[in-house]
């Protein structure tokens, strides 16, 4: 039976029947989406999380399921036809599904109306909480597993979300008992027929979300609630632009993924992009943007999801606050006047400074490696992707060198957060912390920077502030009100990076323009040698080296890993820039350096480049390591194949007597590409057999 043929249309669940009030907002709500689910393109629009206007196969997927269709990805990548499908052949395929025999499963509501209002969490608050249910539940489950609570093989349930989700949502979204139901003795909430999340359950056609909620599941529920309550008393309510509008604060519906995910099936709904998830859907469509709920310990800056909520808000241009049990970060005049407040806004500051990627904790590895890779610094994605993630990120807390991955979403998140409590800093008239939010990225206004500025007793306190201001500017205005109240255009951080360097690194283009009109010195480096061309270069930016060049930037300065510009533009693959540097880069000895860089890189355009700009295919870099050991080591069986072309010495040794093929079997990490490689040497070789030659040191010559 279908869901829609099983409930009756004026039914709101987690609420009573009601002709008046919030829950008949919701009931007429319901009853419009009720019909707009059956229209292919609302669904589709629904489901487009980039807005693209069309569906690429993660969408369609979700889309189909809508309707009761469930495909594998690759079936669906046959109907498509194509990477992506427009919104009308949707529906024409809808249409046609409908008409067809194909059977139907239990139809899913849109992950972007998943959403649960207020009323509907304040009634889950007194059924389950406020009657002492879940800490009886939670008290029973750890005398229960005292000694396994002990030798750490389970945790310790208190009333949080983690216990929510164990006694409550996942018991009673699948078609059986459970005591939750026994607690719950006016059958408010519906009995499932097959499993599905939450929000499905009591909405079952969806509701418009308001507003996207971040947040740790180990945060009080209580807590949590009431942080948003007092955040949906203050904020002011405009009118949605679809849909009715959010009439009292009982009617603000929030998108809280425990209620959201059916937990049945949480690795399938989460899905493989972390772009393309269910989070992303509703962090687009949320009319009011999100809030983050921190605690006493400010946890959420801790969870690598959080962060990556947080990080996309800016790239969707959604409205972000801070908000908590006291009030909100994010708004001086809601935010309570108490000792425990002054506390957590200090916690805050000081926990949002430290703010980082790599410290960031995940339940799951896997999801950490993949939220690392999307939200790494787009000049080493094309690496990440060559070596894959697992395999890249490993090696580089091996090095202890993570952090260079996630410099700018290191700023960016700082940046967005520090935004956030910086007029409460100020109106509380704490200066310091103020100014700290700033120099991590904090946007003020002028008015702000004056009055920060006016709040040092030292003016070289302020010349300093001003100059590490001047080194992280966003963009062009920020960096010339800056300079109109005499910031150091030379200013450098602690590592000697000058603002230049690091506009350079950051691809700001205007920035570094003015800062060189300013009397920016162009060959300054900092104290791993590497100037502002070099950070141009690595990081991708074609318009700024050019920039730099016309400002005669020293494109041969190499800095203290032995790296050129041009080296770190072809480890990075980034062809335009390679060109526009081999006109000032004529040294055969660098060209052929360039070659070992990309080829280690799994960077096949650029290694071609240089090959034809004739670049030496058998040169080597330190320990005799040739281009093609590197790729081949690298699992890069293009590029391999490429310098084999080239004529590349497959029986070439390194230092320690080891051919290409003899370091590919030898190699303790065995990439994407390996067998390729092997296949691709293999029979370059004749069929050589290899274990007949291998010294007794062989298996660390890696």
């Amino acid at each position: 039976m279908l869901l829609e043929e099983s409930l009756s249309e004026d039914f709101i669940h987690c609420a009573a029947r009601c002709s008046s009030g919030w829950q008949a907002a919701l009931l007429k709500i319901s009853g419009e989406l009720k019909q707009k689910l059956q229209d292919a393109d609302f669904v589709a629009r629904c489901c487009d999380v980039d807005g693209s206007g069309d569906l690429d196969v993660q969408e369609l997927q979700r889309a189909a399921k809508v309707f009761g269709f469930r495909f594998e990805q690759d079936k669906l990548r046959r109907l498509m036809d194509g990477p992506r499908i427009s919104i009308k052949r949707f529906s024409a395929m809808v249409d046609k599904l409908r008409r067809s025999d194909r059977p139907q499963t239990r139809r899913a509501v849109p992950h972007s109306l998943r959403g649960m209002a207020l009323g509907q969490l304040q009634h889950l608050e007194t059924l389950f909480l406020q009657s002492g249910w879940l800490a009886a539940q939670c008290a029973a489950f750890n005398a229960q597993h005292a000694l396994a609570i002990e030798e750490g093989e389970e945790f310790k349930q208190s009333p949080n979300l983690y216990a929510f989700d164990a006694f409550v949502v996942t018991p009673m979204t699948r078609p059986s008992g459970c005591t939750a139901r026994e607690q719950d003795v006016d059958r408010s909430i519906p009995a499932a027929t097959e499993t599905t999340s939450f929000s499905e359950l009591v909405n079952p056609w969806g509701l418009y979300v308001h507003c996207f909620v971040s947040h740790f599941w180990g945060h009080d529920f209580g807590n949590t609630l009431t942080a948003l309550s007092l955040w949906s008393q203050d904020v002011q309510l405009p009118t949605v632009q679809v849909g009715s509008p959010a009439q009292t604060p009982e009617s603000l519906v929030f998108w809280i993924c425990l209620f959201a995910l059916n937990q049945h099936e949480a690795v399938e709904e989460v899905g493989g992009n972390p772009q393309q998830g269910p989070f992303n859907a509703a962090l687009a469509k949320a009319t009011y943007g999100a809030v983050m709920v921190v605690d006493e310990q400010i946890n959420p800056f801790r969870r690598i999801w959080c962060l990556f909520e947080v990080s996309r808000l800016k790239d969707l241009q959604r409205p972000f606050e801070l908000i908590s049990a006291m009030g909100s970060l994010s708004r001086p005049e809601t935010f309570q006047e108490h000792p425990a407040a002054a506390e957590m806004l200090q916690n805050t500051g000081q926990a949002l400074w430290e703010v980082s990627a790599t410290s960031a904790e995940s339940s799951r590895a896997a999801d950490k490696y993949r939220i690392w890779q999307e939200i790494s610094d787009k000049c080493w994605r094309s690496a990440i992707e060559a070596q894959g993630a697992k395999h890249f990120f490993i090696e580089a807390m091996q090095k202890g060198i993570l952090h260079k991955y996630f410099l700018d979403f290191d700023h960016h998140v700082r940046s967005l957060l520090s935004s956030s409590i910086l007029k409460l800093l100020l109106a509380r008239g704490q200066h310091a912390s103020a100014a700290k939010c700033c120099i991590h990225g904090a946007a003020f206004s002028r008015e702000q920077l004056e009055q920060i500025c006016d709040s040092f007793q030292l003016e070289s306190d302020q010349k300093g502030w001003l100059g590490q201001l001047l080194t992280r500017a966003s963009d062009e205005s920020v960096a010339e009100l800056l300079l109109e109240h005499a910031a150091d255009a030379g200013a450098a951080n602690d590592y000697g990076s000058t603002a230049l360097i690091l506009a350079a690194a950051a691809g700001k283009e205007a920035v570094a323009k003015l800062l060189l009109k300013h009397g920016a010195d162009v060959r300054a480096a900092n104290k791993h040698k590497r100037n502002a061309i070099m950070a141009g270069a690595f990081a991708g930016h074609e318009a700024v080296v050019k920039l730099l060049l016309e400002h005669r930037a020293d494109v041969k300065a190499v800095d203290l890993s032995g790296r050129t510009a041009l080296m770190g533009a072809a480890f990075g693959g980034h062809q335009a820039i390679v060109k526009l540097l081999l006109k000032h880069c004529a040294d055969a000895k660098e060209l052929s350096a360039a070659l070992i860089s990309a080829a280690s890189a799994g960077q096949d355009g650029v290694a071609k480049l240089l090959l034809d700009n004739s670049a030496d295919v058998g040169a080597c870099r330190v320990g005799g390591r040739t281009a093609l050991m590197d790729a081949a080591v690298g699992g890069h069986p293009t590029v391999a194949k490429l310098l084999l072309e080239h004529h590349a010495d497959i029986h070439a040794k390194d230092n320690r007597a080891c051919t290409a093929l003899m370091l590919v079997h030898a190699a303790r990490h065995k990439p994407e590409g390996h067998e390729a490689v092997v296949r691709l040497l293999t029979a370059n070789e004749g069929r050589w057999r290899i274990r007949a030659k291998i010294p007794s040191w062989f298996c660390y010559c890696s």
